[in-house]
């Protein structure tokens, strides 16, 4: 079990912190249930946890697991995000990040999200689900929700 630091974080979320850090990245994203148990103290089935070169750590969650993520993160100090989804798992329904190429292996990178048309993998038509409005919206709301500016893509 991870030791506490402070009243807020706990030495696993600084040790990922270190490793994007060394890594030269802005932050990692978890999808493995183990993974996110190591920062989160909980197993979802479901779910996307991000930590940041700064240590910040973020657990986005669906309502399912809104409760018990809030009271981890009592414990472990990572910001829980819900963001309201119909059926599919966020990293079908997540931004893409990007960065100009000009701006790679730099400390100034100006990173952005990419939000993709979703549409239950084939429409009204052959769609797995029929209503898959909120998923639609899911990767604007994480990016609104990290304060990452994103570029529109439902057209494309």
């Amino acid at each position: 079990m991870s030791k506490k630091v402070g009243n807020k974080m706990y030495i696993n979320i600084e040790k990922v912190a270190k490793l994007v850090n060394d890594k030269k990245c802005d932050a990692i994203i978890l999808f493995n249930e183990s993974n996110m148990h190591y920062i989160c103290s909980f197993s979802p089935s479901e779910g996307v946890i991000i930590v940041t070169k700064g240590a910040s750590a973020y657990h986005i969650v669906d309502s399912r697991y809104t409760e018990i993520a809030q009271i981890n993160a009592q414990k472990t100090g990572v910001k829980v995000i819900e963001i309201k989804t119909d059926d599919a798992w966020a990293r079908d329904v997540g931004p893409t990040f990007v960065v100009p190429c000009e701006k790679l292996n730099k400390s100034d990178m100006d990173i952005r999200g990419i939000d993709w048309k979703f549409n239950a993998w084939g429409g009204e038509y052959d769609g797995l689900y029929p209503d898959w409005e909120n998923d639609d919206k899911a990767a604007s709301a994480f990016c609104e929700n990290i304060n990452v500016d994103y570029y529109d893509a439902k057209d494309f």
